[in-house]
């Protein structure tokens, strides 16, 4: 008796450790800029099922890679998904840089200025020890905000069979 107890009290042990290593994340639902405009998460991705985030600093070589790719991407997979770009820095950083890029898609802007408590939610939601995300990724985020595909700026040669899953 004694060791079917102590091992249905195992398998509750090992069900819950397996369910915070493999949950699905979620990206919160923070607040960001572009055009003097706040928006969310969620307003950005609109009606479609699918949010296209690439995650951008101005001087990251995998951010410009990303967006890059996803501009040639953008227009097979526009029907299927919102794109947008988050970049860590202010609005004026955010909009040069998506005219620079000449990106079909806007790119907004999070600062630690206007968003102190938000401003590293996004990184905190994907990092960790079995996610790790850092500027130059692109998340494909559903309905719920959950990530669906997370492609890091290592792995950007993947993008396009990461998307062909839209």
């Amino acid at each position: 008796m004694g060791t079917k107890v102590g091992m249905a009290a195992m398998a509750v042990v090992l069900a819950g450790l397996a369910w915070t290593v493999f949950k699905p994340t979620v990206v919160p639902n923070v607040t960001m800029t572009a055009a003097g405009e706040s928006t969310t998460v969620d307003q950005v991705r609109g009606q479609k099922l699918k949010l296209v985030l690439a995650l951008i600093h101005p001087t990251d070589p995998n951010s410009k890679t990303a967006v890059t790719m996803l501009k040639t991407q953008f227009a097979t997979y526009e029907g299927r998904a919102t794109f947008a770009g988050l970049m860590l820095a202010d609005a004026a950083a955010a909009e040069a840089f998506e005219k620079d890029q000449d990106l079909p898609f806007t790119v907004y802007a999070m600062t630690p200025q206007q968003n102190p408590a938000e401003y590293n939610e996004p990184v905190k939601a994907v990092g960790g020890f079995r996610n790790r995300c850092f500027v130059g990724t692109v998340l494909v985020l559903d309905q719920s905000r959950r990530i669906s595909v997370q492609v890091n700026g290592n792995e950007l040669e993947n993008l396009s069979s990461a998307l062909s899953k839209l």
